[in-house]
């Protein structure tokens, strides 16, 4: 081979090697605690592959993206999209005048596990309660050690995620369960046996709830910093506006499991209270903010702990990097 074409081969070698890096997943630690629990000091989090694609990409909301932000990039969760107008009220996110409501997977990662104060389990009767917790207050920031001093807020987006294993079905063909949520109860009708989950709680202004069944030894969560048990829908099976209850509910309301089944039919195998992630509202920042036609709004996981865009305000889309699963 002569000169010119080694010249030509070491130039495609090293054309097909700079597209091979360009291909791969950009990498990024995490540093500090603005994304938990999801995402936690020393972590690694990466892109997809061909992450030069992101820049063509339109955001979708509550999808997680590195920032270019003021003293370097940030991870955030993007939940404004271009020419709405978004609020903060009550913690929660406001998108053209309506709850953004978050599905069940989403919640799952979000969402935070709290002990809940002297479950108790009845073991007799036909119509046991078979788990109920006491209202109590929930404040936020629990269970994450935040980088800055603040007051802890109240939350009152909570509910019930548990674990429920069907052993036979009765003559009718079906267990009927109610989940008592404040004044609400859901009902629920399990008709195969096996493992269940069932997940109710306020929710972004709205009663929610969600039933489905779980693999065989369904009662580990895909992780175990995710607030439900594992394998959650997209959607909720329940979702109506908590105020068309007409009653004055307290704060953190009360739970309940109740299951018209004796226990040699079905078994709790676990059950526990988890809350939403509250938006608190910066300091010296305002609660409304309009989207430009080319601008988003970004939060972060764990807000207490967060500088985003209710300090920063929209970000233009030159400032989304890379997507990140």
């Amino acid at each position: 081979m002569g000169q010119r074409g080694r010249l030509i081969a070491g130039a495609a070698g090293a054309a097909v090697a700079v597209a091979a890096v360009a291909c791969l997943p950009v990498r990024y630690v995490v540093e500090g605690v603005s994304m938990a629990p999801g995402l936690l000091a020393g972590e690694v989090v990466r892109s997809g592959w061909f992450p030069a694609g992101d820049r063509w990409r339109r955001p979708r909301r509550f999808e997680r993206w590195a920032v270019a932000a003021t003293d370097g990039t940030a991870i955030k969760r993007v939940v404004g999209l271009p020419g709405e107008q978004l609020a903060l009220r009550d913690g929660d996110v406001v998108i053209d005048g309506r709850m953004a409501i978050k599905g069940p997977r989403l919640l799952a990662k979000l969402g935070r596990a709290v002990a809940p104060e002297a479950p108790h389990r009845v073991t007799s009767g036909l119509d046991d309660e078979l788990w109920a917790a006491a209202p109590q207050e929930v404040l936020d920031d629990s269970g994450v050690e935040a980088v800055r001093s603040h007051v802890l807020l109240p939350v009152r987006d909570v509910g019930v995620a548990a674990v429920l294993r069907v052993k036979k079905l009765p003559r009718d063909g079906f267990v009927r369960v109610r989940v008592q949520v404040g004044s609400r109860l859901v009902p629920w009708r399990l008709t195969a046996t096996g493992w269940h989950a069932i997940v109710a709680g306020r929710l972004d202004g709205h009663l929610v709830a969600a039933a489905w069944q779980l693999p065989a030894a369904g009662t580990s969560n895909e992780s175990v910093r995710w607030c439900l048990p594992a394998c959650a829908p997209a959607r909720w099976q329940v979702a109506e506006p908590w105020s068309a209850n007409g009653v004055d509910e307290p704060m953190s309301p009360q739970l309940a499991i109740r299951c018209e089944a004796p226990h040699h039919v079905v078994a709790l195998e676990r059950a526990s209270v988890w809350r939403d992630v509250l938006y608190r509202l910066g300091a010296n920042a305002g609660d409304f903010w309009s989207l430009g036609a080319d601008e988003y709004f970004v939060l972060g996981d764990h807000p207490a702990a967060s500088t985003d865009s209710r300090q920063w305000g929209p970000i233009q889309l030159a400032r989304l990097r890379h997507r990140l699963p």
